[in-house]
């Protein structure tokens, strides 16, 4: 399953999170424009921050196990995705489908996971 934001895109793709900018768009900062694809195994993603686009953008943002967030803005961070109200449904089915997948890892590993969903 494959979403495209308006600053990359994301893939589930067996058990990994695989994070392009190839289709990167105006809302990519310069930051991003440099990173290579990103491949996240869905195991160590601790946490995934949903916000849902209306009047603004909305975003999909990964924490992940052992890292910490160093870029305040979600523009700048290379594990978030951000997406117009337009792509809001695709956006809620992939978040759905992660968190499938999270549980199962979870269960197999015996970890924690939390997922968070903002209201603006």
């Amino acid at each position: 399953m494959k979403v495209v934001g308006d600053n990359g895109s994301m893939e589930l793709v067996g058990e990994f999170i695989v994070i392009s900018r190839a289709v990167a768009g105006p809302a990519t900062s310069s930051f991003l424009l440099d990173q290579p694809d990103k491949s996240i195994a869905v195991g160590s993603v601790t946490e995934v921050r949903f916000k849902a686009a209306g009047l603004f953008r909305g975003h999909l943002r990964l924490s992940i196990n052992g890292q910490t967030d160093t870029r305040p803005l979600v523009t700048d961070d290379e594990n978030a995705v951000i997406f117009s109200v337009r792509s809001l449904p695709e956006f809620e089915r992939f978040q759905l489908a992660l968190a499938d997948r999270m549980r199962v890892a979870a269960a197999a590993t015996d970890g924690g996971l939390a997922l968070a969903h903002e209201t603006t």
